[in-house]
């Protein structure tokens, strides 16, 4: 008997490990999405948070060069923007992190940038079928993409690949986040929303950046835009040390659970 009770323990500790809990409280769940057009090519592996009573579904879009590196034991980060957005899956909100066989970074600044793969038919297709992945598991809900710094950009040349494929209608909107002054989405029907910290201190998304996006896109998509400031966290902090347009405020370093909150809200809130 001793020894049946000692199986089932081993056991059940076994299953525990297997499922390997992230740090932001969910069962990451590690999936290599394949890239429809290419078998070959090698899959955007995605870490999967099911949000309990999920009631939409996000896409997580990172900056910088926009890679992970997960691995199928790895699921979890403690970089302030990531983490953030997983969270939502403590909130009805299932969450989607896809990495990307190669790096996305942006060269250049300014309206001069060179967007490369970041922009490129592949990087889209790819996404699309991110999103065909999360339509497919979360039928009938309604899927944003949250796109961080760098990823803002990939916001607005997937939505117009969406609007040229007359699929635009089958996302829900976007939140741009920590946005670079390259952003520029001219779709009237496109819901936009900007959040952006008060005092961001990288060179390419200061204060002005949001501001002067908000208004230039409030011409264009009317009411279907808004604007959200973070105003907590702290410039200092572990990310911080990796320089401005990396960590600190741009991050929402020590600002988590603001962001989280306001991240809910802008979601749920036209979700609803």
């Amino acid at each position: 008997m001793k020894n049946v009770k000692l199986g089932v323990i081993l056991g059940f500790l076994l299953l525990s490990l297997s499922v390997a809990k992230a740090d932001h409280g969910g069962e990451g769940k590690f999936v290599p999405i394949p890239y429809s057009k290419n078998s070959k090519e090698k899959p955007n592996n995605t870490v999967e948070l099911t949000a309990k009573d999920s009631r939409a579904v996000v896409i997580y879009l990172g900056g910088g060069g926009g890679q992970f590196k997960w691995q199928p034991n790895h699921k979890s980060t403690t970089f302030p923007i990531t983490k953030s957005t997983m969270d939502l899956s403590k909130h009805n909100i299932s969450v989607l992190v896809p990495d990307w066989p190669y790096s996305m970074k942006i060269e250049k600044g300014g309206f001069n940038m060179m967007c490369g793969i970041r922009c490129s038919k592949e990087t889209q297709e790819r996404l699309l079928g991110v999103m065909e992945y999360a339509q497919k598991n979360y039928p009938g809900q309604p899927i944003w993409i949250v796109g961080h710094s760098n990823g803002s950009i990939s916001i607005q040349y997937f939505a117009k690949y969406l609007k040229k494929l007359n699929r635009l209608s089958e996302l829900k909107g976007a939140v741009s986040s920590g946005s670079r002054t390259e952003t520029w989405i001219e779709i009237p029907e496109f819901r936009l929303a900007f959040l952006h910290h008060y005092e961001d201190n990288c060179q390419y998304n200061h204060r002005s950046v949001a501001e002067q996006l908000y208004d230039r896109h409030k011409k264009w998509l009317g009411n279907n835009v808004t604007l959200d400031w973070i105003k907590g966290g702290h410039n200092g902090g572990t990310w911080d040390k990796k320089g401005p347009c990396i960590g600190g405020k741009h991050s929402y370093e020590g600002a988590e659970d603001e962001v989280v909150s306001k991240l809910k809200n802008i979601i749920l809130g036209v979700s609803n």
